[in-house]
């Protein structure tokens, strides 16, 4: 069998089962929504006071850098759970005893996650056509400067989310909630900087295209408005009339399409580096991971077979002595919840609590506050799912009343987690008799677990907790929009708000177990 129709057949499988997924339609209609708000002009770009007319270039452009802001940081979250599939599914042993390389495995897997996010882009193509005809019909339609940016811009950004979604899944260490939290960082920190150290000659080289339009839309605003020192604003929120320019697109030159292309052979490079990383779905190549618990055989001893009272016999169970009482369930999902956590969190969350308590002003509690309700996510994220994460749904939802008895058991242990991760700043407020900070962190305490449970028990994933979470930490309370700031760093939060909607996400998490449980 050739390696071609071994890549090939790999990716198409894997590419036809990604595409029935119901995930795959929701990112469908984000990125449709998104064009939809461009073309309206509910999503705007600004230079300074200045923006170029609406045509076909300018739809184009903007359109792009949405797209690529979007699927380049969401689209890794679509596709990176492919190997772990056939990890759970078993197809893994069965792909390890054929022929297959590490090499054909992780470029057929590379392939098949581009396949996924080219496929979005080209539905927005068409999308985009549709959008110009239905609300730019006085523009005349210019199909190369419409589609040439999602081209050139998004494809190859795609192709590098793509390799580094089967790179982070081929590093055990990567794989899960770490990868996901060290990608929402690290995406956002590589666009900043790319942003920055990008410019002139090197534009091209920024892979979500910001630095390469900012530069050529500015050459073309400085041409109209000799006034114009810079500035670059993706929005939603309207500014007023502005002054306009025209924008004729990218000059797509060939040193700018070669450094385009630069970064899909970094993807086929990265995944590449990702067979020499991959185990092969063989557990015993990695040295470090603990064995597999084998069940270990008791002998008769005295201490087992001559107590006294106890029938030991053959279909006679002795009766269980300990009631499992409401507090005995909440230290055991408490304990469910911690399992697994190393010593060195155990070590990092008592140096936040500890910064905590020593933080006096208001920013710098804030910080401490944001730092140590992230360091759990990882913790958080298990509530609600645990069941269909392990398989032990059928056993756990067998248990007398476990709608009234579960949710609740773990939701509490979820709220003991928050307050002991920030145990410090509570002591803190309540020395210095700050009420109403002290709601708003009791309003914050009670949302996460909340949100956590929530999103577990409709989601029947960890993912979804770890992404949503994660980007809310990243949007509210770092970067200050006072609506979704759930800690108040830079804003006075509504308790009561927070609490309607903790009290709304419980009510969601009851009625869809209770749904699950019929």
């Amino acid at each position: 069998m050739s390696t071609l129709r071994v890549l090939s057949g790999m990716a198409l499988a894997d590419f036809r089962e990604r595409t029935r997924r119901p995930s795959f339609l929701v990112a469908l209609s984000i990125i449709a929504w998104l064009a939809y708000a461009v073309a309206v002009g509910r999503i705007s770009l600004r230079l300074g006071p200045y923006q170029g007319v609406v045509n076909s270039a300018w739809l184009g452009s903007l359109i792009a850098l949405v797209a690529s802001s979007v699927l380049g940081w969401f689209g890794f979250f679509l596709v990176n759970n492919s190997i772990d599939l056939d990890r759970r599914t078993g197809t893994g042993e069965v792909i390890a005893a054929t022929a297959i390389s590490r090499a054909q495995y992780t470029l057929a897997k590379w392939l098949s996650n581009f396949a996924v996010l080219a496929l979005l882009v080209a539905l927005l193509m068409l999308a985009s056509v549709f959008l110009h005809w239905r609300y730019l019909h006085r523009a005349p339609i210019d199909l190369f400067a419409l589609l040439s940016p999602l081209v050139m811009i998004d494809l190859p950004l795609l192709a590098l989310v793509a390799a580094c979604a089967v790179l982070f899944e081929s590093v055990r260490l990567l794989r899960g909630g770490v990868g996901n939290a060290l990608w929402l960082v690290g995406f956002s920190m590589m666009a900043a900087l790319f942003s920055k150290v990008a410019a002139g000659n090197l534009a091209a080289l920024d892979p979500l295209g910001l630095a390469l339009m900012t530069s050529a839309m500015g050459a073309a605003v400085t041409s109209a408005f000799p006034t114009y020192h810079g500035g670059f604003a993706l929005t939603l929120v309207p500014h007023g009339e502005l002054q306009r320019f025209h924008w004729a697109g990218v000059s797509w030159s060939a040193g700018i399409v070669l450094a385009r292309l630069l970064w899909v052979g970094i993807a086929v490079g990265l995944a590449l580096l990702a067979a020499g990383l991959f185990d092969r779905f063989d557990s015993a190549t990695a040295s470090w991971r603990p064995p597999p618990d084998t069940p270990k055989r008791q002998t008769p001893t005295a201490s087992t077979t001559d107590r006294p009272g106890e029938d030991t016999s053959a279909g006679v169970l002795p009766v269980a002595v300990r009631r499992f009482s409401v507090g005995y369930r909440v230290l055991v999902e408490l304990r469910l919840l911690l399992k697994g956590a190393s010593l060195f969190w155990y070590a990092v969350a008592l140096a936040l609590a500890v910064g905590g308590f020593f933080a006096t002003s208001p920013g710098a509690r804030g910080i401490m506050l944001l730092l140590a309700w992230v360091w759990p996510v990882l913790i958080w994220s298990s509530m609600g799912c645990r069941e269909a994460r392990e398989g032990t749904s059928e056993v756990v939802f067998s248990c007398p009343r476990p709608l009234r008895l579960l949710l609740p058991a773990q939701w509490i242990a979820g709220l003991i987690v928050a307050v002991l991760a920030s145990c410090g700043i509570l002591l803190r407020l309540i020395a210095a008799g700050d009420a109403a900070s002290l709601a708003a962190w009791g309003a914050a305490a009670v949302f996460v677990p909340s949100l956590a449970l929530m999103l577990g028990v409709v989601s029947g994933t960890s993912k979804v907790f770890e992404v949503i979470y994660v980007l809310l930490c990243y949007v509210g309370p770092l970067n200050g929009v006072a609506a979704l700031d759930f800690i108040g760093m830079h804003s006075s939060p509504v308790p009561l708000l927070w609490l309607g909607l903790s009290v709304g996400c419980i009510a969601i998490a009851l009625s869809w177990r209770w749904r699950q449980l019929q």
